[in-house]
């Protein structure tokens, strides 16, 4: 129960955890903060009974009272550790490296590296912190060499990967929306039969997303830059005619590391997708089949670990 009736009180815990975030720049701790700060209101400002508040919503993400374990939201988290386990492979083999060094011939000006890098974005719509691994580790060893400031680089990464995994049905945010709409479809009366469906029709309103990558693609064509970015850029430029910069990597790249960075990330979106497809399928499937219907009706949680896993062992032999 909400003991806080104040409607400018309520707005403490997310103000207090941006601002937290701006001044510390460290995500977890601002979090912890807005988490904690919102079940201190909860509770009427008694910190042990704010500790158990945080306590029972967190049982409540993989715990339902009459049902059990939530397994979509526990295969969620795991689909992330494995996610990361992916990236530490692909790095450490090399394979990363590799691919920058064979995109590098294409980023001939710096627009080109610049769009260069929101086109991997939209590649790599399967998570949105392993988009920015991915592509960041990328794109920084080609950007330096055209002047591309690290801040630019930076919101290039963001305005991509979150956008692009929100409007992805098979990717972490996507998962996440259709898992919470498919509660909101089962206990009020709607046309939806799945969260899939509702899901699927609400992409073209989603302006958050549309507009991010719109207003993206119009601030690198445009080359419009304005205050610290501004600052930045030209920064990065002066670095790049004095020679303080160092220019993009050397080393040349073998056609074995090349595939180790696109044969496991090809392979994980192809068995996501495939599992989707297997866990959706009606018993019936041999006489009625549809993709849109097994699509509705996959297991989103499940196939994005079984399509990670899979990833994982791709990657294994290079």
């Amino acid at each position: 129960m909400l003991y806080v009736e104040s409607e400018w009180l309520k707005m403490l815990p997310p103000v207090l955890a941006i601002v937290s975030a701006i001044l510390s720049k460290r995500a977890i701790p601002s979090l912890c903060l807005g988490i904690f700060s919102g079940a201190l209101l909860m509770a009427g400002g008694g910190p042990l009974q704010s500790l158990q508040h945080c306590g029972s919503f967190f049982q409540s993400v993989f715990w339902e009272q009459g049902v059990g374990l939530k397994f979509d939201s526990l295969a969620l988290l795991l689909f992330l550790w494995a996610l990361g386990m992916l990236g530490d492979m692909m790095e450490k083999s090399g394979s990363i490296r590799s691919l920058a060094v064979r995109l590098e011939s294409k980023c001939s000006s710096k627009i080109k590296a610049q769009l260069l890098v929101f086109v991997m974005g939209i590649v790599v719509f399967i998570d949105d912190f392993f988009n920015s691994i991915i592509v960041g580790a990328i794109s920084k060893k080609l950007v330096d060499k055209r002047g591309v400031s690290r801040e630019k680089l930076a919101y290039i990464l963001d305005s991509t990967a979150g956008p692009v995994c929100m409007l992805a049905p098979i990717s972490s945010w996507g998962a996440s929306i259709i898992v919470t709409l498919g509660a909101i479809v089962h206990q009020y009366p709607t046309a939806y039969s799945s969260g899939f469906g509702l899901f699927l029709d609400s992409i073209p309103y989603n302006f958050y997303a549309w507009m991010t990558l719109a207003f993206l693609v119009l601030t690198v064509g445009m080359k419009f830059d304005f205050a610290r970015m501004r600052q930045a850029e030209q920064q990065a430029e002066l670095q790049i005619h004095t020679g303080e910069r160092k220019h993009g990597v050397a080393v040349q790249g073998s056609e074995r590391g090349l595939l180790g960075a696109v044969v496991p990330l090809v392979v994980l979106t192809l068995a996501t997708v495939g599992a989707m497809l297997i866990t959706g399928l009606p018993q019936d499937w041999y006489i009625h089949f549809s993709v849109i219907a097994a699509l509705e009706n996959s297991q989103i949680g499940v196939s994005l670990l079984l399509g990670a896993a899979i990833g994982i062992c791709s990657a294994l032999p290079w």
